[in-house]
């Protein structure tokens, strides 16, 4: 069983390597061959850069890596110490060894999603405050009352009408007192032709 989970680590460290070194060239080449955006305002290089998680050849392999360090993270963390190799302080069944090289590929991962995670935010976070309370209204605050505002003028305009004919009890429904409207049947009769 230790046999098995070596050659799978080793398998996983090795995977990981490639997926690490496609996902920083294609990052290369779209950084540096593929053509920017040529208007003028710097919002479209911004926009350029911040849709590099989007480019599909960049996105599968960093997908991969990112779920390879999230899973060795899990298990660092909710092992700690449990069975933890004595040589290499590998963590319970981690995907992969525990070593400088594996170490540092972690730490080229997280470099390049927080280096994403801070120029995007550095325009993203004024966006969302700015957009907040359009976004917070239309979302919460018009629909809420939508379904509110109907209610709460109907018992408005019913303290209304009990207050104009004197009414005390308010037990006494509106619909009662209303007087019936006859409708002459002629008007919504239709004609043959």
């Amino acid at each position: 069983e230790d046999e098995c989970a070596n050659i799978e680590r080793s398998d996983a460290a090795v995977m990981f390597f490639l997926e690490l070194l496609l996902g920083i060239w294609v990052l290369i080449d779209y950084f540096a061959i593929q053509v920017w955006p040529t208007g003028s305002s710097w919002v479209c290089r911004w926009a350029y850069f911040s849709a590099v998680v989007m480019y599909k050849p960049f996105t599968i392999p960093m997908w991969f890596c990112l779920m390879l360090c999230c899973h060795y993270t899990f298990t660092d963390r909710l092992y700690s110490n449990y069975k933890r190799d004595k040589v290499t302080g590998t963590p319970f069944g981690a995907p992969f060894h525990r070593s400088r090289f594996t170490m540092l590929m972690v730490a080229v991962v997280v470099m390049l999603q927080v280096c994403w995670f801070i120029g995007t935010m550095i325009i993203a976070v004024p966006l969302m405050l700015l957009f907040f309370p359009v976004v917070a209204s239309l979302g919460f605050v018009f629909p809420f009352f939508s379904a509110q505002l109907p209610q709460k003028l109907i018992e408005w305009l019913k303290f209304q009408i009990q207050n104009k004919i004197g009414l005390q009890n308010e037990d006494i429904e509106i619909d009662k007192l209303a007087k019936p409207i006859k409708i002459e049947e002629t008007l919504f009769s239709l004609k043959a032709c």
